[in-house]
This record gives structure tokens, C-alpha cells and sequence, in this order.
């Protein structure tokens, strides 16, 4: 307080006769010299207390980052900043992540920090996104995940290369159990009647072993009809049909197409010691003036009792 005294002498009340002087005190108000102690009182430095003497403040509502670095608010981590942005040089921004500096949660997209919640920019760690495909194409929880649908390959949550949408909608390796074109619905080829095998996506077969007895496989699929180069699973082929090459007129000798017996050889189709062959089962499979071996089950001149 600034006061300022006055004295009083000759002139004014003196009842006394002269000699007392009354004092008289003028208040003006004001401090004295500046700033009370309070408004130059350093800050403690921390993320409540953080700014130049006089201009402390807290840094948990600051843009720029939720620490005090060098008294001013700013970033010495991701953590410090607010989710879907990095720090960049002490402070807190959308832009500029990398590498070095992944962004609070989300992902970083090109320097950019985004949510990370789509297919194609997915992530949580603040690291680099990535882009859901394979059999992980969809992102969940900031995660690729195997769910999936059919559709278009390419697609959000569809199945890339060498996978199909199974059943339980989730994306399956394709196998002859799991059978599909990429994107598509698995089938199990198992039931299927073009064959057991998964051949480009689509059951089918890719050699006669693959087809059901009786049948060759022509084209990729299961089927009776035969040719020369598509021999049947058991059996012979005969006039484009496969067949059980068990009779005389085509007989499976183990080749694709069947034999016609007849001749010195004989008329009957006869299995002996596992192998099948054109033989005789008695004298009328010979011919004129031979006779049928039981033994051998071969025409021949010999003959007996």
C-alpha cells in the first residue's frame, strides 16, 4: 500500500496553543512494485504444471501433446498424443508418421494416421497398415480376419488366391474337401459326381484314378464315355463306352481300348494269375481241330481224355 502522510502545523486546529502537528494518512492504492509472488511463481514442469513462470498450465486438453517437454506441451511418445496421431519432433500431428513415429492407435497410411478399421488400411498398433487378402480379407478390430464372403476377387472380404468362403464363413485353403474358384463358395469333392479331385478350382479329376470304377476321366471331368488317351478306371473302353472288359468281344488285356478275341488265340476273355487275356474256357472258344488247355487256358493242338 502506497499511503502518504501529511503534517499539519500553523493554520489548522490547534487547540493545544501550537506545538502538536496531527498527521494525516492518504491511501492511493496499488501494489507497491509488480507482480504479487503468486503470478511469478515457476511451474513444476509436469504435465499439469507445465509452461513459463507466470503462464503455467495443464497439457491434458493440448493438441499438441500430453506432456510437458521443455515447458512447453508437447510428445516424447504415440502415447502422449490423442488417438490417430503421432509424434512428430516433440509435437503431436495427423501427418508425418512413419516408422519412427507410429501413430496412437489405428495405422499409418502413406505418413498419414488413419483408423485402421478398413481392408485395405487395417491396423491398431500405429505401425504401417496393411491390406487384408489371402485368406485373412477382412478387418476386424483393427486385425485381418479369415470371415469372409463370396464375391468378386478383390473385394472386401473376399478370399484371395488359393482360398474359397467355406461354410462357416471363413476363408478355407483349397483342397479336395475345400473346393472353389478364388471368391468363390467351397465344395467338397468328395460328393461330387464330376470327380474326387480339385482340379483350377472346380472338382473334376485330372487322371482316371480320380473317377469311380467304370468310368474315365475326359476333360477334366468324370464320366463312361473313352477314348484311346482316356482310359477308364477299371474295365476297357469299347466304341467310345467304357465297359468291364470281361467278354469275349472286349476283353480288357490292359489297354485303353478293348480287344476283340478270336482266332488261334481263342474266343473267350479269361483272367488267369491276375492278369486278363484272350483264352479259351473250353474247346468251342478254339478253333476248328484244337483243343482247350485247362491248365493254360490256351488253344492248341494238343489234346487228351
Amino acid at each position: 500500500m502506497l499511503a502518504l502522510a501529511l503534517l499539519s502545523g500553523c493554520g489548522g486546529n490547534n487547540s493545544g496553543g501550537g506545538g502538536d502537528l496531527a498527521a494525516s494518512v492518504i491511501d492511493l492504492g496499488g501494489p507497491l512494485d509488480g507482480p504479487t509472488d503468486d503470478a511469478r511463481r515457476a511451474c513444476r514442469g509436469t504435465a499439469d504444471d507445465c509452461g513459463a513462470a507466470g503462464a503455467c498450465q495443464s497439457c491434458a486438453a493440448s493438441s499438441q501433446g500430453h506432456a510437458c517437454v521443455n515447458r512447453t506441451c508437447g510428445c516424447v511418445a504415440a502415447a502422449d498424443c490423442e488417438p490417430g496421431r503421432a509424434c512428430i519432433a516433440g509435437r503431436c500431428a495427423i501427418g508425418g508418421c512413419g516408422a519412427d513415429s507410429p501413430c496412437n492407435g489405428g495405422c499409418c497410411d502413406h505418413g498419414a494416421c488413419v483408423a485402421g478399421s478398413e481392408f485395405a488400411h487395417c491396423g491398431s498398433d500405429g505401425t504401417a497398415c496393411v491390406t487384408c487378402a489371402g485368406g485373412t480379407p477382412t478387418c476386424a478390430g483393427g486385425a485381418c480376419t479369415a470371415a469372409c464372403v463370396a464375391g468378386a476377387p478383390g473385394a472386401p472380404g473376399v478370399c484371395g488366391d488359393g482360398y474359397c468362403c467355406g461354410a462357416n464363413d471363413q476363408c478355407q485353403a483349397v483342397s479336395d474337401g475345400a473346393c472353389g474358384a478364388t471368391g468363390a463358395i467351397c465344395t467338397d469333392c468328395g460328393a461330387s459326381t464330376a470327380g474326387g479331385k480339385c482340379v483350377g478350382g472346380a472338382c473334376g479329376c485330372a487322371s482316371a484314378a480320380d473317377c469311380d470304377k467304370g468310368q474315365a476321366c475326359r476333360g477334366g471331368v468324370c464320366g463312361v464315355g473313352c477314348d484311346a488317351g482316356s482310359p477308364c478306371n477299371g474295365g476297357c473302353c469299347s466304341n467310345g463306352t467304357c465297359v468291364g472288359g470281361t467278354r469275349g468281344a472286349a476283353c480288357a488285356t490292359g489297354d485303353a481300348i478293348c480287344v476283340a478275341c478270336g482266332g488261334a488265340q481263342g474266343a473267350a476273355c479269361v483272367t488267369l494269375n491276375g492278369a486278363t487275356r484272350c483264352g479259351c474256357n473250353s474247346e468251342v472258344d478254339c478253333p476248328v481241330g484244337q483243343a482247350c488247355d485247362p491248365a493254360s487256358r490256351t488253344c492248341g493242338a494238343a489234346c487228351g481224355p
